[in-house]
């Protein structure tokens, strides 16, 4: 039965060949009102089919849009819509590339460009990241810059610019110094692009509206205009300004369009989607006579109950700017649902009462299927995962980097990724230890030991673990391990004949079938044969919908993609798809937009999570990432971010955006409830440890639990002790075939009757094997030496140089700080002393391991926590025009280990040493704060004259010495001392002076005005006396 329209959706209906605005709030069926729209157009005004342009945002909608229109009831009788008749509807980007398939060369696109992923593009940068010389840009990791290139692509496509729009002017600080390095790795990138032959969706609206802004083009326009009378925009608030001058070029002036959206709904802002563009409909789309559009409004929900739609409500006030009058109401007669919030002890607790809770609700006669859990974050979906799965569960996981830990597309891809590179041991061990062959690490071990003992005796001719697996007969094997290595051998030789001409999906289904995996699949127990069923097609489906960058569809390119999109699930936010199976759906909020189920339930609620605390502002002044305020489309950037005000005012804007943004995305979440609404928490999170302290309930959870008529589910208000561990047990494994039972009861067998094993032997017949290897184990016990006679040596004692200087400073810092250490707060000075001992290092000599980047990397001491009152940093600018900046230092972060006897060592690692002319060292130590006076400082430059002239660090040891600390936190201070034999006499003994302090534990406390940053002062007395004592002197 086809529903009435409501009174506010028949005025929509109804509404002529006019431009309108339509504010559609969540569940007001949107769809249904605009599919009887342009059927009245077609009925009343003669809109023909092909006249009508439908625009949304995937190919999914696109599809269903045009569907429901060509079946509307009005239109069943009606002869325009026979199949001769085509209604045009695209993805905003599908518009854009149908207008540069006909007109494209215009402005420099050939017809046959192809149109790449997010993820090829980020292919393509990493390569361009790799050809560039950065000087001032942090290409530590080259990851990381990727990111800032595909964030400041995206800025530069948004607002129509291109990197040399950049590159125009000359930068006027040090964010525009990085962007501008980071602007000619885009212009590498737009070349690499067209020698490849291909666009990214940026380039699509950029050169879409170049071609149409283009006065000598204007009867491109006026084509476009003739043939569409009726456009309709679907999910405007979602399309950035770029798309926003497309349409309204093309379809202003009094044009027949319908824009609908939901300001509520804007979650994509990240990607480049504007709010504003919804805000200017109205004077970007004009009446004829020049006049602002009319807006209607859609608030009666019809997918909710009332007491959803009463959180609902209350998370929309939260967004700045939001009217009350639009407020969602629930449909007469509608039962009203409810709504339920708990706060368990940890995660895995909550995730196990949402398994218990979606079982209960199944049991009452709800499907799998109209059950979802949605989630923040990606990173928050394994537990729950392994929660249904223990439960038994049917699921489907909606986002690839979720779907590469499923258990059965784990074993696929180490399949695809063996058989791409041989020597991928990881791989080959995954799949052998897997539930294909269920050997041990210890069944394995000949291979390792045969491969280990060729690479001894090889001549740089490196053996491979595979390369063992064509040895069996000469290694000494149980004949059942044997026979599953074999049979691994047999499958492994086929599959690489195959490998040579096979795609990625043809492959993978070869996989599948060679090694019985559906058959694996189909004889799981139910449910957990469905779920594995459903998301290994998921991965199937990815692998058909791949295309290669360039060249032929090889398995290494698809492998190369599969992990780009692995790190970055957010490249693809098309709504998912589901399939008709029955199982709950696990999705994060972002891709479950558009979508509704009977439950939902919304965990991980807690402060920081959901709403989510910004990691970082947006700010072009700070950011080399964002494109510049007055190159920008939108006049609220331009006036929000203007580099001339405050930047106290511009990150208070930024911040309100941030938590406008994430009310919106709770908003969203909420609504996709019909009748039941979970909402959840719990103390401890944390993967693989749960975090320090426990978490507070967030903002979402704790508007929910106000609502009247909430249910209070289990609600822990007190943390309890912090659990060890919040992973789920690993499951028993099956029984072992030689031992007839699992392995840890062999065990309890074994302790309780010694000769078990023995006896088990000796019915399967492999006495003597038994026997070689209990006389192979007591050979090997009886090798190993015994312990020394008396009390063991102690380990030496091992002080850090930070450390040291700590002590000199305060032995009670010191003891909180290395002996019995309490939590630290690292404060926003250390980190940006870390990002200069960084920047320094690679300018000296270049990149250095991505691991190795740690807050202990460099010695630290107090006078890096100083900064210019004003807050500015000109570290960086202050090196760059210092004399070190021109020098090339001898050694680089040295490190070293001086001895300053048997039992006590002390490490460091040195910034620099530069040599002169007479074979003479300056040691340097760089800090980023200000000169503070402080005695302890000196302890670091006495330690690294120690070790340069004990060690010598490696090198010949120096004629002469020089240490100095080159301060760069105002400008360039260089405090610099002779190291002559008087100085280091008294440097060796003030150094051997605090190392006998900490050896026989004299802790006390030293107050200063260091005091005033110490990480412990609100719990020191002393310190909190002397600056009070200080304070009334002055």
């Amino acid at each position: 039965m086809t529903p009435r329209p409501s009174v506010q959706q028949q005025a929509v209906i109804d509404y002529g060949l006019r431009p309108l605005r339509v504010t559609a709030g969540a569940g007001t069926g949107k769809t249904f009102t605009l599919v009887r729209r342009m059927a009245a157009l077609m009925v009343r005004h003669g809109v023909l089919p092909e006249q009508i342009l439908g625009v949304t945002f995937t190919n999914k909608a696109a599809a269903e849009l045009a569907g429901r229109i060509r079946s509307a009831p009005e239109l069943s009788s009606t002869p325009a819509m026979g199949p001769e008749h085509a209604i045009d509807v695209f993805t905003y980007h599908g518009f854009a590339a149908h207008l540069l398939g006909t007109y494209g060369a215009l402005v420099g696109m050939d017809r046959g460009t192809r149109i790449i992923t997010p993820a090829a593009g980020r292919q393509i940068l990493h390569r361009c990241v790799l050809a560039t010389p950065f000087r001032i840009v942090d290409a530590t990791h080259v990851p990381t810059v990727v990111r800032k290139l595909v964030d400041l692509a995206g800025e530069l496509s948004d607002n129509l610019l291109r990197p040399e729009d950049i590159l125009a002017s000359d930068p006027v600080d040090e964010a525009g110094a990085r962007r501008a390095e980071l602007a000619r790795a885009l212009v590498m990138f737009e070349k690499e692009k067209r020698g490849l032959g291909v666009r990214d969706f940026g380039d699509l609206t950029r050169l879409a509206v170049a071609l149409v802004q283009n006065p000598d083009h204007r009867g491109i326009v006026d084509r476009v205009r003739s043939q569409y009378r009726c456009v309709l925009l679907d999910e405007y608030q979602d399309t950035n300004p770029a798309q926003r001058e497309l349409f309204s070029t093309l379809f202003g002036a009094g044009r027949a369009v319908t824009a609908v959206g939901d300001l509520d709904q804007t979650i994509y802002e990240w990607r480049g989607a504007s709010p504003a563009n919804f805000g200017y409909f109205p004077t970007s789309f004009r009446e004829a006579d020049g006049s602002e559009s009319r807006t209607l409004r859609l608030s009666v929900n019809r997918r909710s109950g009332r007491r959803i739609l009463d959180l609902a409500n209350r998370v929309r006030a939260r967004i700045t700017g939001s009217d009350p009058a639009d407020d969602l109401e629930a449909l007469e007669g509608k039962p009203p649902g409810s709504v339920q919030v708990s706060w368990l002890g940890d995660a895995r607790e909550e995730a196990e009462e949402i398994a218990r809770e979606l079982r209960r609700l199944h049991e009452s006669g709800m499907e799998w299927s109209e059950m979802a859990v949605l989630f923040r974050r990606n990173a928050n979906i394994e537990l729950v995962r392994q929660a249904l799965e223990e439960h038994d569960i049917p699921l489907q996981v909606t986002d690839l980097g979720g779907l590469l830990k499923v258990p059965e597309v784990v074993e696929l891809h180490a399949w695809l990724r063996l058989l791409d590179d041989p020597a991928d041991s990881p791989a080959l061990a995954r799949i052998l230890i897997g539930a294909g062959y269920r050997l041990g690490l210890g069944d394995l071990a000949p291979l390792a030991r045969w491969v280990a003992s060729r690479n001894r005796n090889s001549d740089g001719l490196r053996f491979i673990l595979v390369e063992a697996l064509e040895q069996l007969d000469s290694l000494d094997l149980l004949p059942d391990i044997r026979g599953r290595l074999e049979r691994f051998r047999d499958i492994y030789r086929s599959l690489l004949v195959e490998a040579q001409g096979a795609g990625p999906s043809e492959l993978a289904r070869s996989v599948l079938a060679r090694t019985g995996g559906w058959q694996d699949i189909e004889a799981m127990p139910t449910p957990s044969n469905i779920s594995a069923r459903l998301n290994v097609h998921r991965f199937l489906d990815f692998t058909e919908h791949w295309q290669p960058l360039e060249g032929s569809f090889s398995l290494k390119a698809f492998l190369g993609h599969l992990e780009m999109v692995r790190d970055h699930p957010d490249d693809g936010l098309d709504t998912v798809r589901l399939a008709g199976e029955e199982a709950v759906t696990l999705s994060t909020v972002h891709q479950a937009k558009g979508l509704e189920w009977q439950a939902v339930f919304l965990p991980a609620l807690y402060e920081t999570n959901f709403p989510a605390r910004p990691r970082v502002y947006a700010d072009p002044s700070r950011l080399d990432a964002c494109v510049p305020a007055h190159l920008r489309i939108d006049p609220e950037f331009r006036a929000n971010l203007d580099a001339a005000l405050d930047p106290r005012t511009r990150r208070d804007w930024l911040r309100r955006r941030h938590y406008d943004q994430e009310w919106r995305l709770a908003y969203v979440a909420v609504t996709r409830a019909e009748q039941h609404l979970y909402l959840s928490g719990a103390h401890w999170y944390g993967s693989p440890e749960p975090l320090k302290r426990p978490s507070q309930p967030g903002d979402l959870i704790e508007t929910a639990r106000r609502l009247e008529h909430v249910t209070i589910g289990r609600w822990i208000p007190e943390p309890p002790p912090r659990p060890g561990s919040l992973r789920f047990p690993i499951p028993e494994a099956g029984p072992d075939p030689v031992l007839g039972t699992t392995w840890e009861r062999a065990l309890h067998e074994i302790g309780s009757d010694p000769d078990w094993a023995a006896s088990r032997a000796c019915r399967l017949g492999v006495e003597d094997l038994y026997d070689q290897a209990v006389e192979e184990f007591q050979e090997v016990l009886l090798s190993l030496t015994d312990p020394a006679g008396g009390d063991p040596e102690p380990e030496p004692t091992v002080i850090s140089v930070t450390g040291l200087v700590t002590y000199a400073d305060c032995p009670k810092r010191y003891y909180w700080s290395e002996v019995d250490r309490l939590p630290r707060r690292p404060g926003p000075a250390a980190r940006r002393g870390l990002e200069l001992h960084r920047r320094i290092e690679l300018h000296n000599r270049g990149m250095v391991p991505f691991d190795d980047l740690e807050p202990q990397l460099y010695d630290h001491t107090l006078e890096e926590d100083t900064e210019r009152a004003d807050g500015s940093r000109t570290g960086w600018s202050a090196f760059l025009e210092s004399p070190y900046a021109d020098r090339i230092p001898v050694l680089v972060e040295a490190p070293f280990e001086l001895r300053m006897s048997e039992s006590v060592r002390i490490r460091g690692r040195i910034d620099a040493v530069y040599g002169d002319d007479e074979g003479g060292w300056e040691i340097v130590d760089f800090k980023s704060g200000r000169r503070s006076g402080r005695a302890s400082s000196q302890v670091q430059l006495q330690a690294y004259a120690l070790a340069a002239r004990e060690s010598g660090l490696g090198a010949p040891a120096p004629e002469s010495l020089k240490v100095s600390f080159v301060y760069l936190g105002d400008g360039l201070d260089v405090v610099s001392q002779e190291a002559d034999s008087l100085w280091m006499e008294r440097a060796g003994q003030r150094v051997t002076e605090l190392v006998e302090g900490i050896r026989s534990e004299q802790f006390q406390t030293t107050p200063s005005d260091a005091c005033r940053s110490c990480d412990f002062l609100t719990f020191c007395k002393a310190g909190q006396a002397h600056l009070a004592a200080r304070q009334q002197e002055r």
